[in-house]
């Protein structure tokens, strides 16, 4: 996370600063650590957050001071949407009432505070910063693309209202988007308005705020940084160009899970741009046909498993026979793509299904690993792979010391290897997706080189038939 020579002025003088998340996982975590990164350079700091979510096992540090203010759940016992409405009212109207209480209490105890940080979708609580005399500072959790989307609409530079499916979206510093693109909330708001309304509100009153923060990388988003938008384009890495520089007809299999369909379905779009012709195979208890007209969709069935017994049995069930089905009916796909005149040159499997790369290999095809994890969780698992890092010692305070990772704690490692549970399959799933990869033609990551080059150069001369996609 990168917040340049803004946070440098912010923490020149030592100040205490105050951190009020709003209270939803996703906007708690990136809080949390930036407050870990402020007590890293000796600023104090004072986390608040709601009774209704106890973060102090997350902050892991006794530095952190935790002020709780208390927040009622609903009580309608209708529809869900106005269970979501009472709860922001509520949420509003307690911090209004709390916040100054607990910023006095803090004075009182000879630490008063000289900045409040709080979550961009609580633009209340800067008024309440104000009117005390403290410097308000928003925090944005999601990237800076998506919040200059949101601030068109806040606009009104952009009408939500008269977007269609196929429409397409054009806003400065933005490349072209479709309307799927876009964030959910704007395309399929169902019914819960009150959420679009909370993340367009958040722009209310934002010129009166010290700053901005966000949650992203100033390499990769540092034309929107403190809303100076000027221009993205996302970089395409050479071993990618060495890849469609024939045009050749490209084969994707993505595992049937949203975060691995997603990535490889956008990879697909990228390729269909430069005059590729693109093949998804999918099963049919996911149908993506909708997402784009462009691609040649194929579908393998997969039945849902039947076990009555525990979930454990069904994901196995599920993932045995996702392994039998793609087995026997991906060969007929590439085959059936032969016989109409396009044979396919390269197979892109997602390296959770390596059986793929042993049908394109048997079949005479190219096979390239697609890892939709990032560089660094594909390093972790390689290590538990190899058995250089044995997760069957780990214990809670165990520190863990990788080859181009900065040291880590358990909690640190990827769900599966420390938290297994009933889901044994999984972490099998995981670590053999290296199984037989030195056959493939390569392997693109889901990531930015400049990222992750460090992680990168360690993982091209170790496993040397890897490749980056940037």
């Amino acid at each position: 996370m990168s917040t340049g020579e803004n946070e440098e002025t912010l923490l020149s003088g030592k100040p205490h600063v105050m951190i009020i998340s709003y209270p939803l996982q996703g906007h708690v975590n990136p809080m949390v650590q930036f407050s870990k990164r402020l007590l890293s350079r000796g600023i104090k700091v004072t986390l608040v957050t709601t009774t209704s979510l106890d973060i102090s096992p997350h902050a892991n540090s006794a530095s952190i001071n935790i002020e709780h203010i208390p927040v009622t759940k609903p009580l309608s016992p209708g529809r869900a949407s106005d269970a979501i409405n009472e709860f922001l009212a509520i949420l509003k109207t307690s911090i209004t009432r709390s916040l100054p209480e607990v910023i006095e209490k803090q004075k009182a105890n000879g630490c008063p505070v000289k900045f409040l940080i709080y979550d961009a979708l609580m633009p209340y609580a800067l008024d309440v910063s104000l009117k005390l005399g403290v410097q308000g500072v928003a925090f944005v959790t999601h990237s800076s693309a998506v919040f200059a989307i949101f601030y068109h609409v806040h606009r009104r530079t952009m009408d939500i209202n008269t977007l269609q499916e196929s429409s397409s979206v054009t806003l400065p510093s933005l490349p072209l988007l479709e309307a799927k693109d876009l964030p959910s909330y704007l395309t399929d708001i169902g019914s819960y308005p009150g959420v679009l309304a909370l993340c367009t509100n958040q722009f209310v009153g934002l010129e009166k705020a010290y700053g901005v923060l966000f949650n992203t990388f100033e390499k990769l988003e540092g034309e929107f940084r403190f809303l100076e938008k000027k221009g993205y384009k996302m970089s395409m890495g050479k071993n990618e160009e060495t890849l469609i520089s024939s045009k050749p007809h490209i084969l994707l299999v993505p595992c049937p899970f949203q975060g691995h369909i997603n990535p490889m379905l956008q990879f697909s779009r990228r390729l269909v741009s430069r005059g590729i012709k693109v093949t998804l195979v999918t099963t049919s208890s996911l149908d993506i046909s909708h997402n784009s007209t462009s691609i040649n969709i194929e579908h393998i069935p997969v039945v849902t498993p039947s076990s009555p017994g525990r979930a454990s049995d069904s994901v196995d069930e599920f993932l045995a026979r996702l392994q039998t089905n793609i087995t026997r009916s991906l060969p007929e796909v590439i085959e059936k793509q032969k016989a109409n005149g396009c044979p396919v040159k390269f197979l892109i499997y997602d390296a959770l299904l390596p059986y793929g790369l042993d049908i394109s290999l048997k079949l005479g095809i190219q096979g390239v690993a697609f890892v939709t994890h990032s560089c660094a969780v594909f390093a972790i698992y390689y290590h538990v792979y190899r058995r250089t890092l044995d997760i069957n010692t780990l214990e809670e305070l165990s520190p863990i010391t990788l080859p181009s990772l900065p040291l880590l704690g358990v909690k640190d490692l990827p769900s599966f290897l420390t938290d297994i549970g009933p889901y044994q399959g999984f972490l099998t799933v995981c670590s053999n997706q290296f199984l037989g990869l030195e056959k493939a033609y390569g392997v693109l990551f889901n990531t930015f080189e400049k990222l992750e080059g460090e992680v990168s150069n360690f993982l091209l001369p170790t496993v040397s038939f890897l490749e980056m996609l940037s």
